[in-house]
């Protein structure tokens, strides 16, 4: 790097893509031919990482944290998370669950407005 942070040199190189960190927009969560259909859209912010070289998206409120090398893939990994706390708390026996894990079964089910199958 040149004393401005910009790389002096560039070797190897196997392409070159503009580096995206739009907001990511999410109205439904599709994992294994099941689609949660959410009742508000989630506007949630995409960060690129320079030393990880990978795009990450973090949404606290469900202590999700995932990163990817594209943002396809990052869209993907999310949905497989968020999925993964509907089936374990939106779907799991509050009877069960501490007080920290029936207001995150709480949340969860009352982003969903519908469930489908694909």
């Amino acid at each position: 790097m040149n004393n401005r942070g910009e790389p002096e040199k560039i070797v190897d190189v196997l392409e070159i893509e503009e580096i995206d960190v739009s907001p990511m927009d999410i109205a439904d969560i599709q994992v294994d031919g099941t689609i949660l259909v959410l009742k508000e859209s989630l506007n949630l912010t995409v960060s690129f990482d320079p030393e990880g070289q990978e795009f990450v998206l973090e949404y606290p409120e469900m202590g999700i944290v995932v990163g990817a090398e594209n943002r396809d893939d990052l869209l993907s990994e999310f949905c497989d998370d968020f999925y993964w706390v509907w089936q374990e708390y939106g779907n799991g026996d509050m009877k069960f669950m501490s007080e920290g894990a029936v207001k995150l079964s709480q949340k969860v089910k009352d982003m969903v407005k519908e469930i489908k199958t694909a």
